[in-house]
């Protein structure tokens, strides 16, 4: 059984709040009153350690961003998000 279906929720409230427990702050976007009310909806349940344990083992290592590098910030400043 996967994490949404255990929970009833989506896996965006899923990952949503694993990020929540991490204590790292996540901006969703959402265009919908419906994606709204799902993003707001991550509250009324925790994940266990289990969970977040086996959620942090996704992470392959190949991440490539570091916020004290400025290149970046010069990359993201190329790309239109308005």
């Amino acid at each position: 059984m996967g994490l949404a279906e255990k929970y009833g929720k989506s896996v965006a409230q899923i990952i949503l709040r694993w990020h929540y427990q991490e204590g790292i702050i996540a901006l969703p976007k959402a265009t919908s009153i419906e994606h709204i009310r799902d993003n707001i909806s991550i509250f009324d349940f925790a994940l266990t350690d289990e969970d977040m344990t086996a959620i942090r083992a996704l992470d392959k290592g190949k991440g490539t961003h570091d916020p004290d590098n400025m290149a970046n910030a010069v990359t993201l400043g190329m790309y239109k998000i308005h």
